[in-house]
Parts: structure tokens; sequence; C-alpha cells
């Protein structure tokens, strides 16, 4: 018997094998077995892009990424936390550590954003280290704008070179001139399509693809991922909102063009809104501060007409450890994730999951380790 089980190879399950078996692992356990090889280290990497697929997300709920920023001590700057919602049974050990460069800004499809120069973007599979990973790290060709704090997206491809082929979509920022910010300035919006974007510096594109900017009504004071929330419904609509003007457009990728801004504020006493991705990204879901902010309500909303029903609120007992103050909101597939980006009140933060029924589940997360309570200037979160 013994002789069986050493002559057992896990290379001779192949990759489909070995990919549903680690695709079902918790996120801690991924991370783990991700060092037991060179082989595992590159699966770690595609299933955390699979991670966002279709498929994968009906199996899983979405990961929470938080990064914080330090603008004094660097090494705070390196800071990041991993939340996987089906591994929270143990409390604090539910939060995954691992480190991302100072200035990675964004994050999506499973890839960390960082920038190099205002001109340049590089990327990289989540939860690579980029001293010990350093040859994951892929930098795109120039931007046709440079820019600072963009939203940055990955998006299904246009070329129609089968599953799972991505392009990045960037959109606003703010441009410096001379070290300072030119408000004046209107960016384009530009998409860069990836052969694959984990193989290859810069992929096979030969550069980004111009678009319009944002409309003129968000503001060019307003455009940078600062003051707005984003989300891809239905494969092809990627909505833009601004948080505090209420102010919603999406860039419609098949006709590289952006629909007529509206204001979408359901409540008039809406001061702060944010937008994700319902359930299979077939709606869109508003969530945000409301009644001079000791309020969080929850909307469902068609993304064609814009109609927004409320599902849901923020129970008296979590809006009590977050409000009044500073939250931001991120989500994926009809789960929400709120938290504080006050150090006073230890970033709290919890989760809603809208259902198809559109009924709303509150539940508290995990305080952060006692390692993550350090001042943050700035907190960086995606799922």
């Amino acid at each position: 018997m013994s002789d069986r089980v050493s002559s057992c190879s896990w290379d001779r399950l192949g990759w489909d094998l070995t990919e549903l078996i680690l695709s079902n692992l918790p996120l801690r356990s991924m991370l783990r077995a991700s060092v037991v090889c060179k082989a595992w280290a590159a699966w770690r990497d595609v299933l955390l892009s699979l991670a966002h697929a279709p498929r994968q997300r009906e199996a899983r709920r979405p990961w929470l990424f938080l990064h914080g920023h330090n603008n004094v001590v660097p090494r705070l700057a390196r800071t990041a936390f991993a939340y996987d919602p089906d591994d929270d049974d143990d409390g604090h050990s539910s939060w995954v550590s691992f480190t991302l460069p100072p200035d990675c800004f964004a994050g999506a499809g499973g890839f960390a954003f960082s920038s190099p120069s205002p001109s340049r973007l590089a990327f990289a599979p989540l939860l690579c280290d980029r001293e010990t990973d350093a040859a994951a790290w892929r930098h795109t060709p120039p931007l046709a704008s440079s820019r600072c704090n963009p939203v940055v997206a990955a998006v299904p491809s246009s070329s129609g070179s089968g599953p799972g082929r991505l392009s990045f979509l960037v959109v606003g920022g703010a441009r410096f001139v001379g070290g300072l910010v030119d408000i004046e300035d209107r960016l384009p919006t530009e998409l860069y399509d990836c052969c694959d974007p984990a193989a290859g510096d810069g992929g096979a594109s030969s550069g980004w693809e111009q678009c319009a900017p944002l409309p003129a009504e968000f503001g060019t004071g307003s455009s940078s991922s600062l003051w707005l929330s984003s989300a891809l419904v239905r494969g092809r609509f990627f909505f833009v909102c601004g948080t505090y003007s209420c102010t919603v457009s999406a860039f419609d990728l098949p006709r590289r063009a952006w629909t007529a801004p509206r204001e979408l504020r359901p409540a008039p006493g809406l001061v702060a809104a944010f937008v994700a991705p319902g359930r299979g990204a077939e709606r869109l879901v508003l969530a945000g501060v409301e009644e001079g902010g000791a309020a969080f309500g929850v909307w469902d909303v068609d993304p064609e007409t814009l109609a927004a029903r409320k599902v849901g609120e923020m129970p008296p007992e979590l809006a009590a450890r977050m409000l009044p103050g500073s939250v931001r909101c991120v989500g994926q597939d009809g789960v929400l994730y709120v938290f504080s980006e006050e150090q006073h009140r230890a970033y709290a933060a919890c989760a809603c999951e809208v259902s198809d029924g559109l009924a709303c589940r509150w539940r508290k997360l995990p305080p952060l380790p006692v390692a993550a309570l350090s001042r943050f200037h700035k907190m960086v979160a995606f799922c």
C-alpha cells in the first residue's frame, strides 16, 4: 500500500483536477499551498484570476482586500490584508496579511496595480510579493495621458480571442504639471488589450486605445479614484459614480462611449454614494450614507432606467461602530463591504449580502489584526 502511495504524483492529476482541488481551498489554505512548490505558486496566481470569473463567483463569495497607506512611515505603506468570508470561523485569523508595493493604488480582476510613474502601470497577481516575486510584476506600455489615482478595472476584451482575455480600463485621474494638479485637464479614457496578463511584459498589444473622457459633469477636480466608485454590469456597462455628487454614467465597452450622466440620489438625504455589481453582475447596487451621516442604506438599481428601490439599511448596532464618520464601500456579485476609514474606530467593517430576492443580510467583520491599527492616511479597498 505504501508503495502505491509513494508512486502517486500530483503531476499526474493534470491541470484540470489540480485546479478543481485548489479552487475549493479557502484563501489562507491557498496561500499555504502556494509555497509547496513553484507549480502551485503559479496555480495560486491563476486561481486568483479565475476567482473573478462568473463560474468561480457562483461557488465562492468575493474576498475583500485592504491596503493602508502611511505617508510618514514607509514600512507601514506596505501593509495589506485580505478577508475571505467563507473562512470566517476563528476571529482575527480570518484576515490574511500580505504586502503590496507602497505605490499600489488599485486592484481588479485578481490583479494589483501600482504606478511606477504617472505614465506607466505595473500589474501582478494579487498576494505575490514584489521583492520575492519580482518577475511577476509586468509593465504596460506608457499611457497616452499620464495621470495619478485613476480608476482601473479589468474588463472583458473585445478582441474575441477566447474566454479569460482581459483589457485594462483606465478612467479619470489627475494630471500633475510642475508638481501641481492640473484641474483643467479632462483625461481620455484608455483601454489596453492584454493577450495574457500573466505572461509577457506588457502583453501583445501595441499600446493604449484612447476614448472619450469622463463626462464634464463629474468635474476635473473629482475624477480620481478617491472620489469615485465603479461597477461592471452585464460585462458591458462600466458604471462610475461620484461619491458626493451622486452623478452616474456608464462606459459602453462595445460602443466605446459614455452614457448621458444623471444624478442617482434616490433619497434626498443621501450624502455619499457608492456603486457595486449585484448578483451575477446583472443589476446595479447603490449604497450610501444618508440622513446627515446617521444611517447607511442599500438600493437595487435597474442599469437601464436607473430606477432605484431601497432594499435594506445597516442595523443600528453596526452603524454605531462606523457612523457618523468617513466610510467607504466596495463590492462584487451582490456582496458589499463597508468599512470605516478612521483610526479611532479601529477601521471597523461589516458586510451586506443582497440575495436574488433582494433581501439584505448584514454581519460584522472580525477586527483587523492589532498590527494593522496604525495610522493610515489613505485606505485602498477592492474585491
